[in-house]
């Protein structure tokens, strides 16, 4: 007798049972095979067929059992066998499944259109695009699939601000005026004055250096200052030089 609160396996372990060598005979094909053949792991008890009888047994069932689907383009109620079901589970027939799949596709709109719709909405900014284009279905994920696109500009409609921003020397100017005193300091306080842009590498080929276009000294430059003032400074005392027969010859 099988103990009341454990699965089979957990029994025949309690007792120091063998399932391999314990045999049961199966209800269908009338053989005598070993527990394990009976064994069922979900529900952990001993099942009255063999796994072979079972697996075929529920395939039969697949193949009797109908269900009942609507079509999702012609909107047919149709029934199907569990065994056809997983591929008619949406369409009625393959000529359904192939139209409702195409209208199913999602269209966009022309580029011309997309700028249209897009500068309706207020867009003004990339970011805000990416994150308002699903208002409208008919708006890419992103309008670089355009092979229209040139920039962001373009395709919001802003002006692209040629001379929104100072030029490198008015730039360095504006920025010593200020009084920044490292790159840090510049990138944290540089919207102060909305005409300095947050990116220098727009001044390619005047930038040289943050030093440079802060107007502070480098290290070496530092260092050389340092060296000078102090032989200066030695210099400058009225301690009359030696003459020269005063130094030592060999």
């Amino acid at each position: 007798m099988a103990h009341p609160f454990l699965c089979a396996r957990h029994h025949y372990t309690l007792y120091n049972l063998d399932m391999s060598t314990q045999t049961k005979k199966c209800k269908t094909c009338n053989k005598e095979l070993p527990f394990e053949a009976f064994y069922n792991y979900a529900t952990g008890t001993l099942h009255p067929k063999c796994k072979k009888c079972y697996g075929e047994h529920i395939k039969k069932r697949r193949q009797q059992v109908t269900r009942t689907f609507q079509c999702r383009h012609c909107g047919k109620v149709f029934t199907k066998t569990l065994a056809e079901a997983p591929s008619f589970r949406v369409f009625c027939s393959r000529e359904c499944s192939y139209k409702g799949k195409k209208t199913f596709i999602k269209t966009f709109y022309t580029f011309e259109e997309a700028k249209e719709a897009v500068q309706d909405l207020g867009i003004r900014s990339q970011a805000e695009y990416f994150r308002y284009y699903k208002i409208d279905p008919k708006l890419p994920s992103s309008p670089t699939r355009y092979k229209e696109f040139v920039d962001w500009y373009d395709f919001l409609g802003k002006d692209r601000g040629e001379n929104k921003f100072y030029t490198y020397e008015e730039a360095q100017k504006r920025a010593q005026e200020l009084g920044f005193t490292s790159k840090s300091d510049y990138n944290k306080n540089y919207k102060i004055d909305p005409r300095l842009p947050g990116d220098l590498r727009r001044y390619k080929g005047e930038f040289k250096s943050w030093y440079d276009f802060l107007g502070k000294k480098t290290p070496s430059q530092k260092r050389l200052e340092g060296t000078g003032s102090v032989q200066h400074s030695a210099l400058s005392h009225d301690h009359p030089l030696p003459e020269a027969d005063q130094f030592p010859t060999s």
